[in-house]
């Protein structure tokens, strides 16, 4: 009988998943403190919606790798004060977020990156933004989803290939701002 010498034995899963469970808690609260810190109440409402489904499904610290990078937008808007920056925070977490649940099924990723999207329209409507640029945004948004998922459902799918996804639909959320 061979034993692989990377699978761990039985009596050590159950630690290995603490620990795993322990990072992802403490690597999600720093991501929520640093949403709260620096961006407010609403950057960190929609971490916690991206973050929630990844608890659900895969709670190790490398999944929050997925949805880190969304951080940069955060850094760019703390750095600019450019309110508009949410918009590609948003994308790349909806986008990220969507291709990560579509490795399951399909419509899970639908269904996980267009909460998101509705959870960021839900903010702009109580931040009163005018019926035109809701217009605007809901269409931006909802057709770089779509072109993400499809992309994706052509690619890879490696975590490479996701993360670039989620980058260029982040970058073309923010093109779109010139709309």
């Amino acid at each position: 009988m061979k034993i692989d010498a990377l699978q761990p034995c039985p009596r050590q899963s159950p630690r290995l998943s603490a620990v795993s469970l322990a990072g992802f808690i403490g690597g999600e609260l720093l991501f929520l403190g640093l949403t709260q810190a620096y961006g407010g109440q609403a950057w960190a409402i929609l971490c916690l919606l991206a973050i929630l489904p990844l608890f659900l499904t895969d709670f190790r610290i490398a999944s929050l790798s997925a949805v880190a990078p969304s951080l940069s937008w955060l850094a760019l808007f703390y750095a600019t004060g450019n309110r508009e920056l949410f918009f590609p925070y948003c994308m790349y977490l909806a986008t990220a977020i969507a291709l990560l649940l579509s490795r399951r099924t399909l419509w899970l990723g639908g269904v996980g990156g267009g909460t998101l999207i509705v959870a960021f329209m839900t903010v702009r409507i109580l931040q009163q933004a005018t019926l035109r640029v809701l217009a605007v945004e809901l269409a931006a948004a909802v057709v770089i989803l779509v072109a993400a998922i499809t992309t994706d459902a052509y690619s890879r799918k490696t975590a490479v290939s996701r993360a670039a996804i989620a980058a260029l639909a982040s970058v073309l959320a923010y093109a779109a701002l010139a709309l």
